[in-house]
């Protein structure tokens, strides 16, 4: 994983080079310890930022900081099952039960403008 010094580094030679847009994905972005650091240090550069988390550890920090600013958006995904990593049917279910249910309070509690829906297979 990347020192938080090292993402800031890697953030001003972007905004060097003329970059808009980062995407913070994963694995699952919201587990690294600087998370929210990194967020407000990328979206105070100017830049768009998208992040890509399967919704299961939304904490009332990260709802703030989408209510906080503008140039931020959220992708939402559905876990995968691979042969690579076997999972059961129920722990399926139960991880499904938990990103709808978080879907649904972030929904519920930010007052955001929500762009187009799409669904990715």
């Amino acid at each position: 994983m990347l020192s938080y010094d090292l993402l800031k580094k890697i953030i001003e030679d972007a905004s060097k080079i003329g970059i808009s847009d980062i995407v913070l994905s994963g694995g699952e972005p919201l587990l690294y310890k600087e998370f929210i650091e990194v967020c407000k240090y990328i979206l105070d550069k100017g830049f768009n930022l998208i992040v890509a988390t399967n919704g299961t550890i939304f904490s009332k920090k990260l709802f703030l900081l989408f209510h906080e600013y503008q140039n931020i958006s959220i992708q939402f995904s559905l876990i995968r099952c691979t042969t690579l990593s076997p999972i059961s049917i129920s722990e399926i279910k139960s991880m499904c039960v938990l990103q709808i249910q978080q879907l649904k309070y972030f929904l519920t509690t930010i007052e955001l403008p929500l762009g187009p829906l799409t669904v990715e297979e």
